[in-house]
């Protein structure tokens, strides 16, 4: 995935925070005050919106310790983000290019790779996102001047190499 955001993923979800709050979360009525709280015992349904909203609010480190733990896959989160990104994208236009496919398939490989027991590094399985203005090879890198939309970038800047090499999706 490639993104209009200099911090990558988490700064995306701080923009949505901003930019386009969450609708009320189904079990607020439960909630007298305070932050939607993770409720144990509730229905599969409800459970999985709860640990939802507290995901995207998660830093790169702890998402890393949870999938290494086994508490969260991989796929799980890209898909978590992918399900963000269709619903705040067209508001804040953020995203340049989604390479959702290929993101869900890096993610599949590296729940693989964790149950066989090799991790890739401190980001193994974490999708980052990546500003279009570092070179990704394949990919657009505008700098968001017009002039350069066919531009596509031979090889990865030092910072995409250094992500990949850290295990990020």
């Amino acid at each position: 995935m490639a993104f209009n955001s200099a911090r990558g993923q988490q700064y995306l979800g701080l923009i949505e925070c901003v930019a386009a709050p969450d609708p009320p979360h189904p079990r607020q009525d439960a909630v007298k005050s305070g932050p939607p709280r993770i409720h144990a015992g509730t229905s599969p349904r409800t459970s999985a919106l709860d640990r939802d909203i507290a995901l995207h609010h998660l830093g790169a480190a702890e998402l890393a310790r949870r999938i290494r733990s086994g508490a969260l896959t991989s796929r799980a989160l890209v898909g978590h983000c992918l399900e963000r990104i269709a619903r705040f994208n067209p508001a804040i236009n953020a995203v340049v290019l989604l390479r959702a496919r290929e993101a869900l398939a890096q993610a599949d490989t590296a729940d693989a790779a964790l149950r066989g027991g090799a991790a890739t590094g401190p980001l193994h399985g974490v999708p980052v996102t990546i500003k279009e203005c570092f070179d990704w090879a394949g990919t657009p890198s505008t700098f968001g001047r017009p002039s350069r939309l066919a531009h596509r970038a031979g090889c990865d800047a030092a910072v995409v190499e250094r992500l990949v090499a850290a295990g990020a999706i």
